[in-house]
Protein backbone atom coordinates (compact mmCIF):
# COMPACT_ATOMS: atom_id res chain seq x y z
CA UNK A 1 0.00 0.00 0.00
CA UNK A 2 1.18 3.33 -1.19
CA UNK A 3 0.68 6.92 0.31
CA UNK A 4 1.54 10.45 -0.42
CA UNK A 5 1.79 12.66 2.57
CA UNK A 6 1.90 16.43 1.89
CA UNK A 7 2.41 19.30 4.14
CA UNK A 8 1.29 22.84 3.23
CA UNK A 9 3.06 25.66 5.00
CA UNK A 10 1.47 29.15 4.05
CA UNK A 11 4.22 32.20 5.41
CA UNK A 12 2.73 35.46 5.19
CA UNK A 13 5.09 38.21 3.90
CA UNK A 14 4.36 41.48 4.13
CA UNK A 15 4.63 42.99 1.08
CA UNK A 16 5.60 41.95 -2.49
CA UNK A 17 8.54 44.24 -2.34
CA UNK A 18 9.98 41.67 0.24
CA UNK A 19 8.48 38.42 -1.84
CA UNK A 20 9.95 39.56 -4.82
CA UNK A 21 13.37 40.09 -3.15
CA UNK A 22 13.63 36.98 -1.38
CA UNK A 23 13.03 35.32 -4.51
CA UNK A 24 16.05 36.78 -6.01
CA UNK A 25 17.95 36.20 -3.45
CA UNK A 26 17.17 32.44 -3.29
CA UNK A 27 17.68 32.50 -7.00
CA UNK A 28 21.34 34.49 -6.60
CA UNK A 29 22.37 31.42 -3.82
CA UNK A 30 20.71 29.08 -6.06
CA UNK A 31 18.14 28.02 -3.27
CA UNK A 32 15.28 27.36 -5.50
CA UNK A 33 15.59 25.62 -8.88
CA UNK A 34 13.07 26.65 -11.82
CA UNK A 35 10.40 24.89 -12.28
CA UNK A 36 10.15 23.84 -16.00
CA UNK A 37 13.30 21.94 -14.60
CA UNK A 38 11.17 19.77 -12.10
CA UNK A 39 10.69 16.22 -12.85
CA UNK A 40 9.31 14.76 -10.05
CA UNK A 41 5.47 12.92 -9.63
CA UNK A 42 3.25 16.05 -7.83
CA UNK A 43 4.09 18.71 -10.72
CA UNK A 44 1.28 20.98 -10.07
CA UNK A 45 1.27 22.60 -13.27
CA UNK A 46 0.10 19.28 -14.66
CA UNK A 47 -3.68 19.93 -13.68
CA UNK A 48 -5.32 22.46 -15.76
CA UNK A 49 -8.89 22.36 -13.67
CA UNK A 50 -7.51 24.50 -10.95
CA UNK A 51 -6.78 28.24 -11.66
CA UNK A 52 -2.77 28.74 -10.40
CA UNK A 53 -1.96 31.70 -12.92
CA UNK A 54 -1.07 34.21 -9.80
CA UNK A 55 1.42 31.68 -8.29
CA UNK A 56 5.43 31.73 -9.43
CA UNK A 57 6.59 27.79 -9.05
CA UNK A 58 9.92 26.75 -8.03
CA UNK A 59 11.47 23.75 -6.16
CA UNK A 60 14.60 22.71 -4.08
CA UNK A 61 16.05 19.72 -4.91
CA UNK A 62 15.97 17.09 -2.66
CA UNK A 63 16.22 12.99 -2.43
CA UNK A 64 14.39 12.34 0.55
CA UNK A 65 11.13 14.70 0.44
CA UNK A 66 9.43 16.85 -2.68
CA UNK A 67 10.01 20.36 -1.94
CA UNK A 68 8.09 22.84 -3.85
CA UNK A 69 7.35 26.46 -3.23
CA UNK A 70 4.43 28.44 -4.65
CA UNK A 71 5.21 32.35 -4.38
CA UNK A 72 1.86 34.56 -4.96
CA UNK A 73 2.43 38.04 -4.48
CA UNK A 74 2.86 39.02 -0.67
CA UNK A 75 2.91 35.11 0.15
CA UNK A 76 4.88 32.02 -0.33
CA UNK A 77 3.72 28.50 0.50
CA UNK A 78 5.96 25.61 1.08
CA UNK A 79 4.68 22.26 0.01
CA UNK A 80 6.54 19.36 1.46
CA UNK A 81 5.36 16.09 -0.04
CA UNK A 82 6.85 12.29 0.96
CA UNK A 83 5.92 8.99 -0.73
CA UNK A 84 5.80 5.72 1.41
CA UNK A 85 5.02 2.52 1.41
CA UNK A 86 3.15 0.61 3.88
CA UNK A 87 2.47 -3.11 5.16
CA UNK A 88 -1.23 -2.42 6.72
CA UNK A 89 -3.43 0.24 7.93
CA UNK A 90 -2.36 0.68 11.45
CA UNK A 91 1.62 0.90 10.25
CA UNK A 92 0.27 4.31 7.70
CA UNK A 93 -1.63 5.41 10.63
CA UNK A 94 0.94 5.31 13.02
CA UNK A 95 4.13 6.04 11.34
CA UNK A 96 2.47 8.86 9.46
CA UNK A 97 0.73 10.71 12.16
CA UNK A 98 4.54 10.46 14.01
CA UNK A 99 6.11 11.68 11.22
CA UNK A 100 3.88 15.10 10.55
CA UNK A 101 4.35 15.40 14.46
CA UNK A 102 7.93 15.72 13.78
CA UNK A 103 7.98 17.22 10.16
CA UNK A 104 5.30 20.38 11.88
CA UNK A 105 7.46 20.93 15.12
CA UNK A 106 10.58 21.32 13.11
CA UNK A 107 9.28 23.37 10.30
CA UNK A 108 7.65 25.60 12.24
CA UNK A 109 11.00 26.32 14.73
CA UNK A 110 12.66 26.93 11.22
CA UNK A 111 14.79 23.94 11.84
CA UNK A 112 14.12 21.05 9.24
CA UNK A 113 15.81 17.72 9.25
CA UNK A 114 15.96 17.76 5.21
CA UNK A 115 19.32 18.94 4.21
CA UNK A 116 18.63 20.48 0.98
CA UNK A 117 15.48 22.49 2.83
CA UNK A 118 17.84 23.99 5.83
CA UNK A 119 19.57 27.10 3.71
CA UNK A 120 16.04 28.07 2.49
CA UNK A 121 14.89 28.44 6.23
CA UNK A 122 17.62 30.04 7.32
CA UNK A 123 17.01 32.36 5.16
CA UNK A 124 13.09 32.87 6.24
CA UNK A 125 14.39 33.13 9.76
CA UNK A 126 16.14 35.99 9.02
CA UNK A 127 13.20 37.86 7.43
CA UNK A 128 11.21 37.14 10.93
CA UNK A 129 12.27 40.76 12.35
CA UNK A 130 10.47 42.36 8.74
CA UNK A 131 7.19 40.69 9.78
CA UNK A 132 7.69 37.17 7.84
CA UNK A 133 6.09 35.20 9.73
CA UNK A 134 4.82 30.56 10.17
CA UNK A 135 1.83 30.14 11.95
CA UNK A 136 1.43 26.39 11.05
CA UNK A 137 0.81 23.60 8.67
CA UNK A 138 -1.73 21.82 7.23
CA UNK A 139 -1.22 18.30 6.12
CA UNK A 140 -3.32 15.35 4.49
CA UNK A 141 -2.85 12.42 2.67
CA UNK A 142 -3.58 9.94 -0.38
CA UNK A 143 -3.44 6.58 -0.10
CA UNK A 144 -3.59 4.06 -2.96
CA UNK A 145 -5.26 0.80 -2.41
CA UNK A 146 -5.93 -1.90 -5.11
CA UNK A 147 -7.52 -3.76 -2.02
CA UNK A 148 -9.60 -1.56 -0.50
CA UNK A 149 -12.79 -2.94 1.61
CA UNK A 150 -15.34 -1.15 3.45
CA UNK A 151 -14.01 -2.78 6.21
CA UNK A 152 -11.33 -0.37 5.90
CA UNK A 153 -12.86 3.20 5.84
CA UNK A 154 -12.14 3.41 10.15
CA UNK A 155 -8.57 3.36 9.27
CA UNK A 156 -9.00 6.25 7.10
CA UNK A 157 -11.35 8.16 9.24
CA UNK A 158 -9.02 7.97 12.27
CA UNK A 159 -5.79 9.41 9.54
CA UNK A 160 -8.31 12.24 9.12
CA UNK A 161 -9.48 12.83 12.74
CA UNK A 162 -6.26 11.94 15.58
CA UNK A 163 -8.54 13.11 18.14
CA UNK A 164 -10.97 9.47 17.96
CA UNK A 165 -8.16 8.12 19.28
CA UNK A 166 -7.91 10.67 21.70
CA UNK A 167 -4.89 12.41 19.69
CA UNK A 168 -4.57 16.30 18.99
CA UNK A 169 -5.70 17.45 15.88
CA UNK A 170 -2.90 19.84 15.01
CA UNK A 171 0.59 17.98 15.96
CA UNK A 172 -0.50 14.68 16.55
CA UNK A 173 0.04 15.29 20.20
CA UNK A 174 3.51 16.72 20.96
CA UNK A 175 3.91 15.23 24.51
CA UNK A 176 2.27 11.47 24.58
CA UNK A 177 2.45 8.77 21.52
CA UNK A 178 -0.89 6.59 21.01
CA UNK A 179 0.25 3.06 18.97
CA UNK A 180 -2.81 2.56 16.83
CA UNK A 181 -3.70 -0.90 16.79
CA UNK A 182 -7.09 -3.32 16.39
CA UNK A 183 -7.36 -2.95 20.69
CA UNK A 184 -7.30 1.03 20.37
CA UNK A 185 -10.49 2.64 21.76
CA UNK A 186 -11.99 4.90 19.18
CA UNK A 187 -14.60 7.21 19.87
CA UNK A 188 -17.51 6.04 17.95
CA UNK A 189 -19.64 9.15 18.03
CA UNK A 190 -17.39 11.32 16.48
CA UNK A 191 -16.02 8.60 13.91
CA UNK A 192 -19.63 8.37 12.67
CA UNK A 193 -19.95 12.09 11.55
CA UNK A 194 -17.11 11.36 9.58
CA UNK A 195 -18.24 11.16 6.21
CA UNK A 196 -17.11 10.60 2.61
CA UNK A 197 -17.55 13.07 -0.03
CA UNK A 198 -16.10 11.57 -3.27
CA UNK A 199 -18.44 10.78 -5.58
CA UNK A 200 -16.87 7.76 -7.38
CA UNK A 201 -17.34 4.48 -6.33
CA UNK A 202 -13.53 3.79 -6.52
CA UNK A 203 -12.35 6.76 -4.36
CA UNK A 204 -12.96 7.64 -1.02
CA UNK A 205 -11.81 11.36 0.54
CA UNK A 206 -12.64 12.14 4.08
CA UNK A 207 -12.47 15.97 4.79
CA UNK A 208 -12.11 17.29 8.45
CA UNK A 209 -10.74 19.96 10.29
CA UNK A 210 -7.42 18.13 11.12
CA UNK A 211 -6.91 17.09 7.63
CA UNK A 212 -7.46 15.37 4.44
CA UNK A 213 -7.36 11.72 3.42
CA UNK A 214 -8.09 10.54 -0.21
CA UNK A 215 -7.74 6.49 -1.26
CA UNK A 216 -7.58 5.77 -4.82
CA UNK A 217 -8.00 2.30 -5.70
CA UNK A 218 -6.72 2.50 -9.22
CA UNK A 219 -2.70 3.76 -9.11
CA UNK A 220 -3.73 5.82 -12.46
CA UNK A 221 -5.56 8.18 -10.96
CA UNK A 222 -3.92 8.09 -7.36
CA UNK A 223 -1.14 10.90 -8.58
CA UNK A 224 -3.53 13.07 -10.42
CA UNK A 225 -5.66 12.87 -7.10
CA UNK A 226 -2.90 14.00 -4.53
CA UNK A 227 -2.22 16.87 -6.96
CA UNK A 228 -5.41 18.06 -7.55
CA UNK A 229 -5.79 17.86 -3.47
CA UNK A 230 -2.44 19.64 -3.02
CA UNK A 231 -4.03 22.79 -5.46
CA UNK A 232 -6.92 23.02 -3.96
CA UNK A 233 -5.10 23.36 -0.28
CA UNK A 234 -2.52 26.00 -2.00
CA UNK A 235 -5.31 28.07 -2.89
CA UNK A 236 -7.18 27.53 0.76
CA UNK A 237 -4.20 27.74 2.88
CA UNK A 238 -3.09 30.38 1.47
CA UNK A 239 -6.43 32.43 1.95
CA UNK A 240 -7.01 31.62 5.44
CA UNK A 241 -3.19 32.07 6.80
CA UNK A 242 -3.93 35.56 4.90
CA UNK A 243 -7.23 35.94 6.78
CA UNK A 244 -5.25 35.36 9.89
CA UNK A 245 -2.65 36.93 9.29
CA UNK A 246 -4.62 39.79 8.94
CA UNK A 247 -6.88 39.30 11.87
CA UNK A 248 -3.96 39.65 14.57
CA UNK A 249 -3.14 43.14 12.13
CA UNK A 250 -6.51 44.46 12.64
CA UNK A 251 -6.15 43.47 16.67
CA UNK A 252 -3.42 45.14 17.26
CA UNK A 253 -4.17 48.49 15.07
CA UNK A 254 -7.81 48.68 17.12
CA UNK A 255 -5.45 48.00 20.33
CA UNK A 256 -3.10 50.60 19.63
CA UNK A 257 -4.85 53.07 17.62
CA UNK A 258 -2.51 55.83 18.18
CA UNK A 259 0.67 53.88 17.64
CA UNK A 260 -0.85 52.83 13.89
CA UNK A 261 -2.61 55.86 12.99
CA UNK A 262 0.19 56.19 10.42
CA UNK A 263 -0.30 52.55 8.81
CA UNK A 264 -4.23 52.47 8.94
CA UNK A 265 -4.64 53.72 5.76
CA UNK A 266 -2.42 50.51 4.39
CA UNK A 267 -4.04 48.05 6.32
CA UNK A 268 -7.89 49.12 5.74
CA UNK A 269 -7.01 48.78 1.72
CA UNK A 270 -4.89 45.49 2.29
CA UNK A 271 -7.73 44.21 4.04
CA UNK A 272 -10.30 45.11 1.26
CA UNK A 273 -7.55 43.14 -1.09
CA UNK A 274 -7.59 40.52 1.12
CA UNK A 275 -11.51 40.16 1.18
CA UNK A 276 -11.98 39.89 -2.63
CA UNK A 277 -9.25 37.22 -3.03
CA UNK A 278 -11.14 35.58 -0.21
CA UNK A 279 -14.37 35.67 -1.33
CA UNK A 280 -12.82 35.38 -5.06
CA UNK A 281 -11.66 31.66 -3.29
CA UNK A 282 -14.72 30.43 -1.50
CA UNK A 283 -16.72 31.02 -4.69
CA UNK A 284 -14.88 29.08 -7.31
CA UNK A 285 -16.66 26.33 -9.12
CA UNK A 286 -15.11 22.64 -10.44
CA UNK A 287 -16.43 19.90 -12.24
CA UNK A 288 -19.61 18.24 -10.13
CA UNK A 289 -16.88 16.19 -8.27
CA UNK A 290 -14.54 18.31 -7.63
CA UNK A 291 -16.70 21.30 -6.62
CA UNK A 292 -18.15 18.71 -3.75
CA UNK A 293 -14.93 18.09 -2.22
CA UNK A 294 -13.48 21.42 -2.93
CA UNK A 295 -16.99 22.99 -0.61
CA UNK A 296 -16.43 20.16 1.98
CA UNK A 297 -12.73 21.39 2.29
CA UNK A 298 -13.50 25.19 2.29
CA UNK A 299 -16.28 24.82 5.07
CA UNK A 300 -14.38 22.28 7.31
CA UNK A 301 -11.60 24.94 7.49
CA UNK A 302 -14.12 27.40 8.36
CA UNK A 303 -12.84 30.14 6.12
CA UNK A 304 -16.40 31.97 5.45
CA UNK A 305 -16.92 32.46 8.97
CA UNK A 306 -13.18 34.21 9.13
CA UNK A 307 -13.78 35.99 6.21
CA UNK A 308 -16.88 37.36 7.98
CA UNK A 309 -14.83 38.26 11.00
CA UNK A 310 -12.22 39.90 9.03
CA UNK A 311 -14.76 42.04 7.34
CA UNK A 312 -16.33 42.65 10.20
CA UNK A 313 -13.30 44.18 12.52
CA UNK A 314 -12.45 46.32 9.14
CA UNK A 315 -15.80 48.02 9.61
CA UNK A 316 -14.92 48.60 12.78
CA UNK A 317 -11.63 50.00 12.15
CA UNK A 318 -13.64 52.21 9.82
CA UNK A 319 -16.24 53.26 12.02
CA UNK A 320 -13.69 53.33 15.18
CA UNK A 321 -11.10 55.80 12.94
CA UNK A 322 -13.83 58.14 11.41
CA UNK A 323 -14.85 58.59 14.89
CA UNK A 324 -11.31 59.80 15.67
CA UNK A 325 -11.19 62.06 12.78
CA UNK A 326 -14.20 63.37 13.35
CA UNK A 327 -12.96 64.29 16.80
CA UNK A 328 -10.24 65.84 15.72
CA UNK A 329 -11.40 68.01 12.97
CA UNK A 330 -14.09 68.88 15.62
CA UNK A 331 -11.68 70.28 18.07
CA UNK A 332 -9.46 72.08 15.27
CA UNK A 333 -12.45 73.61 13.83
CA UNK A 334 -13.39 74.65 17.62
CA UNK A 335 -9.78 75.95 17.94
CA UNK A 336 -10.00 78.10 14.77
CA UNK A 337 -13.48 79.58 15.99
CA UNK A 338 -11.92 80.56 19.31
CA UNK A 339 -8.88 81.53 17.25
CA UNK A 340 -11.12 84.11 15.42
CA UNK A 341 -13.32 84.96 18.08
CA UNK A 342 -9.87 86.18 19.98
CA UNK A 343 -8.31 88.15 17.12
CA UNK A 344 -11.59 89.93 16.86
CA UNK A 345 -11.39 91.09 20.44
CA UNK A 346 -8.51 91.88 19.81
CA UNK A 347 -9.11 94.66 17.42
CA UNK A 348 -12.04 95.78 18.87
CA UNK A 349 -10.20 96.53 22.56
CA UNK A 350 -8.33 99.59 21.30
CA UNK A 351 -11.23 101.13 19.59
CA UNK A 352 -13.14 100.40 23.06
CA UNK A 353 -10.61 102.31 25.37
CA UNK A 354 -10.95 105.21 23.20
CA UNK A 355 -14.85 105.64 23.08
CA UNK A 356 -15.87 108.45 25.84
CA UNK A 357 -17.84 106.35 28.43
CA UNK A 358 -14.82 104.14 28.91
CA UNK A 359 -13.55 105.74 32.13
CA UNK A 360 -12.00 103.15 34.90
CA UNK A 361 -9.15 101.02 33.18
CA UNK A 362 -10.00 98.20 35.81
CA UNK A 363 -13.41 97.99 34.86
CA UNK A 364 -12.72 98.11 31.27
CA UNK A 365 -10.39 95.25 31.45
CA UNK A 366 -12.45 92.98 32.91
CA UNK A 367 -15.32 93.37 31.23
CA UNK A 368 -13.12 92.87 27.91
CA UNK A 369 -11.76 89.72 30.11
CA UNK A 370 -15.34 88.56 30.97
CA UNK A 371 -16.57 89.24 26.98
CA UNK A 372 -13.27 87.26 25.91
CA UNK A 373 -14.34 84.02 28.48
CA UNK A 374 -18.25 83.82 28.12
CA UNK A 375 -17.20 83.87 24.25
CA UNK A 376 -15.24 81.08 24.60
CA UNK A 377 -17.40 78.94 26.67
CA UNK A 378 -20.37 79.67 24.23
CA UNK A 379 -17.79 78.25 21.80
CA UNK A 380 -16.54 75.21 23.74
CA UNK A 381 -20.42 74.66 24.77
CA UNK A 382 -21.65 74.28 20.97
CA UNK A 383 -19.39 71.06 20.24
CA UNK A 384 -19.95 69.37 23.01
CA UNK A 385 -23.63 69.34 22.62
Amino acid sequence: MEAYCTSIIPVKVPNAKLTREIINICKNHQLLSDYCNYRGAINLKAIPDINIKSFDFYYIPSPKTDIQCAFSESTLTLILTWKNTYKDYCSLVNQSLEERKKLVKRVLEYKPKDEKLVPFMKLLEEYRNKGLSINYAFTFYSICDENFTEASEQHLKVLAEPSVINMDDMLSSLGTSVQYDSKTKINKEILETIKDFDLYSEQKTFITWASIVSMSKSKEIFVKNHITLTLMELLIQRIWNLCYSQNNSLNNCITNIKKCSKDINKIIIDTYRILIESKNCISATYSSRLSGIYSAIVESSQLPKNIEDLEQKLNYLIVFTNSINQNKNRRLQQGSEILLFLIAIAQIVPLFFNLPIVTHNMISIGTVVGICVLGVLLIRSRYHN
